[in-house]
């Protein structure tokens, strides 16, 4: 994670996302050392959960289905 920050970084400092990134939010330019960001990266993490399913795919008497056979 921490050479993943690094290379995001190193990306957004480049012509042409410097043109939309006005500053880094979190952790800050103030972060520099692998200490800093690895703290940063370590109280700042969190977990995401999606669960599967939670909408009806549909079929072919639906009106509305979120799915069809020719996709979304």
């Amino acid at each position: 994670m921490l050479e993943g920050m690094k290379l995001v970084r190193r990306l957004a400092s480049t012509p042409p996302f410097a043109k939309a990134v006005a500053a880094e939010l979190v952790p800050g330019d103030a972060a520099r050392s692998d200490v800093e960001l690895g703290a940063a990266i370590t109280t700042g993490i969190a977990t995401y959960g999606h669960p599967p399913s939670t909408v009806p795919m549909g079929g072919p008497e639906d009106e509305w289905p979120s799915s069809t056979s020719r996709g979304p």
